[in-house]
């Protein structure tokens, strides 16, 4: 995974260097008491191999932050609508709770205006029955006369036929 993108796009501006950067590095010689070569080189394939390896660490961090964020913003979104159906149902509920109660007061009007009505009605029941025993009486009476004044029609009548054996007798 040794490739020549530069440091700096991923850790930014101030770290300007990459793997190849290390691995095509050449230092001048020194005279006398200078470093092994093979040393160094051994140093620098060491330090391409850990940048490198920062790098892919950096890389999949970066990817991790990016999901992560994905990930909150979708839990953000869930939760606005969580809030949203909670203010929703809270309101709903106390929709329910005003209009019970509304309808219990109307409820409670209605029943005493019927107790209200009853108790006028029940306050006439006896001038209504005193009336309704009135009408009744004289009805019976009227009957009981009619049947007096039919009694009396059929003896008359009974009484002008009387019959012969009766009138030979005498």
């Amino acid at each position: 995974m040794r490739d020549h993108r530069v440091v700096s796009e991923i850790l930014g501006s101030e770290m300007g260097v990459n793997p190849s950067d290390v691995y095509s590095k050449q230092f001048r010689r020194a005279l006398f008491g200078g470093y092994q070569p093979h040393d160094v080189d051994d140093y620098l394939h060491r330090l391409a191999d850990i940048i490198e390896s920062m790098i892919h660490t950096i890389r999949e961090l970066k990817d991790d932050q990016e999901s992560l964020k994905t990930q909150m913003d979708e839990y953000r979104q869930m939760e606005a609508a969580l809030r949203s159906a909670l203010v929703t149902s809270q309101r709903l509920g106390e929709d329910l709770v005003d209009a019970a109660r509304r309808e219990a007061d109307s409820l409670r009007e209605a029943g005493h205006a019927e107790h209200e009505r009853l108790m006028v009605r029940a306050g006439r029941l006896p001038e209504d029955l005193e009336g309704e025993i009135r009408r009744l009486k004289d009805q019976r009476n009227r009957l009981r006369d009619d049947m007096l004044a039919v009694l009396e029609t059929h003896r008359t009548l009974i009484e002008r036929q009387a019959p012969p054996n009766e009138e030979t007798s005498e």
